[in-house]
């Protein structure tokens, strides 16, 4: 994504996040952090058994370095482990490398000048003092010195391996939100994410262009390239690359001569070469929504108003953190859902106001996925970098909701997930629910519901949940946009967030 940030995506961090080398400085860190610890406890315990006693703070400060370290490696391991897409932890990580290498630096300051005699001004007891309880002739002393040579040299590979750590970091930093200026970042969703009620983009690789591409008037005309040789003219697809071989012709009004006049004038003239650019002119048909499906081959667009605007979903995977958008589109033919990922997201949602009309083209056609479908129809839209919305007047009034009503006696003959209109009374009313997931607040109503003698359970979600204050019981209600689901071997019905609700008078 093209941004002018600081702080990198997730997508980008993830690309050049060395998993590995992190791995392996955080066993490095597990390894000498425990080995300061032994070595650490020997010290102390032989100072104060064999009245060696030396520096208190010294003692003291041995195992808060050690707190560190443990803190340390254990948050490498679970940025390597669970988070390697996060830049936050690494970030937090980092930090926590920083204190390491401080304290790291401090322990060794400490082991230095105990092995050259500089800590004796702060020792109760030199160290040729030390006597043992058994009287041996075992040389407590220069054990001593032994255990805090290792401790230093320890020391010194936690301090290396932190110092190490951040800069990689720093590197990963600067390439990242390079990427990102550079417009080399790839933010597509993966295909397990749910419930989004949309069909995941390919994971292309393509460089973003700006928001420049959703203005209502198109701001260049994409230009083929023509090359004219002993007059047959060969066309040259910006795009595609294609080749097409065909007869000259001097039909002016279809093309512009371009001579470029430049340092390469002469071999232009050897090779009787020119340029000419043709601009594309052909003209999208427009098509009714009903009529929408996989085997168009032509350019087409639609004018169609937004009658339902989803919430926003934000999803996580292995590329980072992304978010989808859907919206409901309907002509005079019938509804349609439109959805848009990431950069697309944003600026439709910017773009896209609820029952306004807009003219759409260049959008991408594709199969909806029975779970996660909201409409009756079999296909959906989704938006490309060259999508473009213009907002129109009202092309036609838009009618109010025409129903198709289904009984309840034929729902265990329909598919699973089918999207059906009801009319039903209600028999019982359970309550309305509440409860929180990701930061949102959910309100939930469980109700049975009765039409000539057959009866089903149905849920309703939130503004449908609300819609009534009090009991619905006994209450006529028409139901436009409902889903068969499935629980526990039993088939019920299901609010979305396009149903829409009417209660009759009885």
């Amino acid at each position: 994504m093209v941004t002018n940030s600081y702080w990198p995506s997730s997508q980008s961090w993830h690309r050049y996040w060395p998993s590995g080398v992190i791995a392996l400085i955080a066993v490095i860190q597990l390894f000498f952090s425990f080995a300061v610890l032994g070595l650490h406890g020997s010290i102390v315990g032989i100072g104060l058994v064999f009245s060696c006693v030396t520096s208190i703070s010294w003692y003291v400060m041995g195992f808060v370095c050690w707190a560190f370290f443990l803190a340390c490696w254990i948050s490498i391991f679970c940025v390597t482990c669970c988070n390697r897409s996060s830049v936050g932890c690494a970030t937090y990580v980092m930090i926590k490398n920083i204190l390491a290498l401080v304290f790291s630096a401090v322990l060794i300051d400490f082991d230095r000048r105990f092995i050259n005699g500089q800590l004796l001004d702060y020792t109760f007891v030199a160290i040729g003092g030390c006597t043992s309880l058994y009287n041996t002739d075992t040389n407590f002393g220069n054990i001593l010195l032994s255990l805090a040579k290792a401790q230093l040299a320890a020391s010194v590979i936690i301090l290396v391996s932190s110092l190490v750590f951040i800069a990689i970091y720093i590197y990963v930093y600067i390439r990242a939100v390079n990427d990102d200026r550079g417009g080399n970042n790839e933010n597509f969703p993966s295909s397990g994410q749910r419930p989004t009620y949309a069909m995941p983009q390919p994971n292309w690789s393509f460089k973003v262009p700006p928001p420049t591409e959703y203005q209502e008037e198109a701001t260049h005309l994409e230009r083929s390239i023509v090359h004219t040789v002993d007059g047959l003219q060969t066309v040259v697809c910006q795009r595609c690359g294609t080749t097409i071989d065909i007869p000259e012709r001097t039909d002016n009004s279809l093309h512009n001569t371009v001579e470029e006049e430049d340092d390469h004038n002469d071999k232009e003239e050897d090779t009787n070469i020119s340029q000419t650019a043709i601009p594309t002119t052909v003209e999208p048909t427009l098509i009714n929504i009903n009529d929408i499906n996989t085997n168009i081959t032509f350019l087409w667009k639609i004018l169609a108003f937004v009658t339902c605007i989803y919430p926003k979903r934000i999803f996580t995977n292995g590329h980072g953190t992304g978010e989808i958008s859907n919206w409901d589109l309907t002509d005079q033919s019938g509804s349609i859902t439109l959805v848009a990922f990431n950069l697309n997201s944003h600026i439709m949602t910017d773009k896209l106001k609820k029952n306004q009309a807009y003219e759409f083209t260049n959008l991408t056609i594709k199969s909806a996925v029975d779970i996660y479908k909201t409409l009756p129809h079999p296909f959906q839209l989704t938006c490309t970098n060259g999508t473009r919305v213009r907002e129109i007047d009202s092309p036609f009034v838009l009618e109010q909701n025409t129903y198709n009503f289904t009984p309840l006696n034929q729902i265990n003959s329909l598919p699973l997930n089918s999207i059906i209109d009801v009319e039903v009374r209600v028999l019982r009313d359970f309550g309305i629910s509440t409860g929180t997931k990701n930061e949102t607040i959910w309100s939930r109503r469980d109700i049975h519901v009765d039409q000539d003698g057959s009866h089903i359970g149905m849920t309703l979600w939130n503004e449908q949940a609300r819609l009534v204050k009090k009991t619905m019981i006994n209450h006529r209600i028409k139901f436009k946009n409902v889903k068969i689901s499935w629980f526990d071997g039993t088939r019920f019905l299901v609010s979305l967030a396009n149903t829409q609700m009417k209660v009759l008078p009885n």
